[in-house]
């Protein structure tokens, strides 16, 4: 009896011993099982050893952006991985039917290593993946669990070195084992991973998000000090629509606060700062819509002024009216001038009858109450001419 106890006893800790030993470099769809009172670890499905193919013709098309391989743990489950150019071996062997084809890829991760012969352009074979021992132990205190050898693969295959690792935790990242593998697929380097967390983006989510989007860390910081950029989204709605730093600025010195939507509408719109600083001058406090349609009904930046140059000046919706009738800054300044009285309705209707700003100047006499604007039209459309209806005011 004793000699069964001792027995269990050493069965059931070197089995415990066994699976402490090898938690890391055996795949977690490991289980384990009871054989007569001893554990004992039997391998699940992994992807740290299986099959793999290269279409070799679109290898050769191909090359110089590196090496794309399908990868197979069973007949129903596969993936295909991209080697950029610096990582991926040179296959210049002999590639008729029946080659060998046999290459190793050097990861810090560990090294994945391929047998293979070729078959109608097509090379495919066997491979095996070795983890590196010291990575494993420094991305599991990194990481602060056990990882996989499915997941070193995964890391490999993804070319995480140590050094991007420490890098994007560092930097107070908030990236578990996906978002570090997300960082990587989407073209992520280290230094802009820093970059965008001091900035405040802290989730792999945000910094992807940006990356995807082509926003440069300077575009961000930039935004960010000029008081924009409080998310991600927001700095990737400025520059999907083309608002630069100096654009912001603008806006800035001409003293507008503007928000985020409101700054892209008047981007979408081709409202510039120094066109609503020419309203603001005119004693007019626009908001961003009223802008964009005094932009789009084609009012010119020296209009604003030329509405102001007597005591009442018309609303926006009145100087829109006034330059779809084509009254432009020079007219109605002549017309005003001459008698603040008449209206911008007054001077629309002045325009569309075609009665020129002299002939209004010239059946207005001075020491005389001014003529209203029916009559002068109508003087107009009589044929009478300026000169025979001052003559009739004298």
């Amino acid at each position: 009896m004793f000699k069964l106890r001792t027995f269990r006893f050493v069965a059931v800790t070197f089995g415990a011993a066994f699976l402490l030993f090898t938690t890391v470099f055996v795949p977690v769809r490991a289980r384990l099982f009871h054989n007569n009172d001893a554990l004992q670890l039997t391998p699940g499905d992994s992807i740290a050893e299986g099959t793999w193919t290269l279409d070799l013709d679109n290898y050769q098309e191909n090359r110089r952006n590196g090496l794309m391989i399908e990868i197979r743990q069973n007949a129903n489950s596969y993936r295909m991985h991209s080697i950029s150019s610096d990582r991926a071996p040179r296959l210049d062997r002999d590639w008729t039917d029946g080659g060998k084809m046999n290459f190793s890829i050097v990861n810090d991760p560990g090294d994945l290593i391929f047998t293979g012969a070729v078959s109608k352009k097509t090379a495919s074979g066997s491979y095996r993946f070795k983890p590196n021992p010291g990575y494993t132990a420094e991305a599991t205190k990194l990481f602060k669990r056990d990882l996989s050898t499915d997941e070193l693969l995964e890391l490999a295959f993804s070319d995480v070195s140590l050094n991007y690792l420490r890098d994007v935790i560092d930097a107070g990242i908030n990236a578990d084992f996906q978002g570090v593998l997300a960082l990587r697929h989407h073209g992520v380097k280290s230094e802009m991973a820093k970059e965008f967390a001091a900035l405040g983006f802290k989730t792999s989510a945000e910094i992807t998000r940006l990356r995807d989007h082509g926003v440069p860390p300077d575009l961000a910081r930039e935004a960010k000090n000029l008081g924009y950029a409080r998310s991600a989204d927001e700095v990737v709605l400025l520059r999907d629509h083309g608002v630069t730093p100096d654009y912001l600025k603008g806006w800035k010195e001409a003293d507008f606060a503007l928000s985020t939507e409101e700054m892209v509408r008047l981007r979408n719109h081709g409202v510039k700062a120094d066109y609503a600083a020419a309203w603001k001058s005119a004693g007019y406090k626009l908001s961003a819509d009223e802008l964009i349609r005094a932009r789009n009904q084609g009012i010119p930046a020296d209009f604003p002024a030329a509405l102001t140059s007597t005591e009442s000046r018309p609303t926006v919706d009145e100087a829109i009216r006034l330059r779809q009738h084509g009254v432009d800054a020079k007219y109605y300044r002549s017309i005003r001038e001459l008698n603040a009285t008449y209206t911008a309705e007054d001077i629309v209707r002045f325009r569309q009858h075609g009665v020129p700003a002299d002939y209004v100047a010239a059946v207005n006499v001075a020491g005389r109450p001014a003529i209203d604007a029916q009559t002068i039209i109508d003087l107009r459309n009589r044929g009478v001419s300026a000169e025979t209806a001052r003559k009739l005011r004298q």
